[in-house]
């Protein structure tokens, strides 16, 4: 398994395909395997140690996150977003389950003709809520699902609210440190990140992704992480060790 999973990480870099690093565990053994290069321009090579951006497997943290509020009793995901944004007139309807679960119709900001010119720009979380608050909802609540981004921005902010933390903050005091993930974090806009690699977007070969202000994904996708860490944080789920079975 070992080899062919080399051989096929190799074909499919050589394809312009794929650049990273794979982990696979099979009963006691992991497979880890990198291809690519973490930095082109300095031909850094990817490792079991590069930190990617987590993009919207953040999600999945504060999703936990808010499960743990939820656990000891600080809210409960049937519980109206109204709660905590009494102003938000357009959110009637909208609780805590509808944002998990991408079911709340509130318009989502990336979706936006001016997201591409704003995102390079520090943005606080109540100024990315007002791009949205007072515009109708797309869909009653509960009746669709349409991704969202919004949605995450409120969930980061509910986790503020109710912890008294920043959600960077919260994130390691919550979750990250309690539980020894170690290679994961948020991308705080002021701190370098050891063994972080660069983003590449494909246009006729990888050229650098364009820049986003990392103020401005908070829950929605501000998190970076190495692989080691991503399974390490599934191992705590599954145990039992963070969430109960119900959460």
């Amino acid at each position: 398994l070992n080899a062919k999973v080399q051989e096929y990480l190799d074909a499919a870099y050589d394809a312009g395909q794929f650049s990273g690093t794979v982990l696979i565990r099979k009963g006691d053994t992991v497979i880890d395997h990198s291809v690519g290069y973490s930095d082109i321009q300095n031909q850094i090579p990817n490792t079991s140690n590069t930190r990617y951006r987590l993009a919207s497997i953040t999600k999945t943290f504060t999703s936990v996150l808010i499960f743990q509020l939820q656990e000891e009793g600080l809210l409960h995901i049937d519980d109206p977003i109204t709660n905590w944004f009494p102003d938000f007139h357009q959110a009637d309807g909208v609780t805590v389950r509808h944002l998990l679960s991408h079911r709340s119709g509130i318009p989502s900001f990336t979706s936006f003709p001016d997201y591409a010119e704003t995102m390079h720009l520090p943005t606080a979380s109540d100024e990315i809520i007002e791009r949205f608050k007072n515009l109708p909802l797309e869909f009653e609540p509960g009746s669709q699902f349409s991704y969202n981004n919004s949605g995450y921005i409120l969930l980061s902010v509910i986790i503020e609210k109710e912890t008294g933390l920043a959600y960077a903050d919260a994130l390691d005091e919550w979750l990250l440190r309690p539980h020894g993930i170690k290679g994961a974090g948020y991308e705080r806009p002021d701190v370098e990140i050891e063994h972080m690699a660069e983003g590449y977007v494909m246009v006729d070969g990888p050229v650098p992704a364009d820049f986003i202000h990392m103020s401005i994904p908070m829950g929605a996708g501000g998190m970076y992480g190495d692989v080691r860490s991503l399974l390490h944080f599934v191992d705590k789920i599954e145990d039992g060790s963070i969430l109960t079975e119900a959460s």
